[in-house]
């Protein structure tokens, strides 16, 4: 199978602790049917994902990693998963999330220099071999509303980077959010110059 040449892909970013990861999720699946999937490997049949994702062993593989992968059962029609037939992994599904009609939620572990964001991501258009493979307006519109969910959080400095309340909480505490090893501040300097002024993606 050709891996993908490009894609297109939306995305979220977020300051996440553990437990705003728990009350997200947890506001996701009060509002969809939601299944959900710990890690981007797991063991089992594509039968068993699609029946009962939580009952399976997942696994992220990088250290300092944690993934969720997320689908809708009524809207995500498109699952794909590969067998891993060497490596540490062999024996185990890879979850495609190029092909597969699922959001996937990264949140990295707290770091010496402080809390990197999480991002909240989901792939609409690849490329492969040069074909495209386009995944169905339905999921487009769902994998947005999934993302206007973390969107609609309170921001940072950085007007693309959102906060979490218990991530917010430690920020006010003194705990420091970082990206690229750089503090990012709850709200925008106001002494700041064009030069020094964060990066705005609006």
């Amino acid at each position: 199978m050709w891996p993908p040449e490009a894609r297109v892909q939306k995305q979220a970013w977020v300051f996440l602790t553990e437990a705003d990861e728990a009350e997200l999720l947890s506001r996701v699946a009060s509002r969809f049917p939601v299944r959900l999937l710990r890690g981007r490997f797991f063991q089992g049949t594509l039968d068993d994902l699609r029946r009962a994702p939580q009952s399976l062993p997942g696994r992220a593989v990088r250290s300092g990693e944690h993934i969720v992968q997320i689908w809708h059962p009524d809207i995500s029609q498109a699952l794909v998963a590969d067998p891993m037939t060497e490596g540490p992994m062999a024996g185990w599904m890879r979850l495609d999330e190029v092909r597969s009609e699922v959001v996937t939620l990264v949140r990295p572990d707290r770091q010496l220099q402080g809390l990197p964001p999480s991002r909240l991501m989901a792939s609409t258009h690849a490329w492969f071999g040069g074909q495209r493979l386009r995944k169905s307006p339905a999921f487009g519109q769902w994998a947005a509303e999934l993302l206007d969910m973390v969107k609609a959080l309170p921001t940072t400095a950085y007007d693309w980077m959102h906060v979490a309340e218990g991530a917010r909480q430690e920020a006010l505490a003194g705990q420091r959010l970082q990206y690229l090893y750089q503090e990012v501040a709850l709200e925008p300097d106001p002494g700041a110059t064009p030069m020094t002024r964060p990066h705005q993606g609006k």
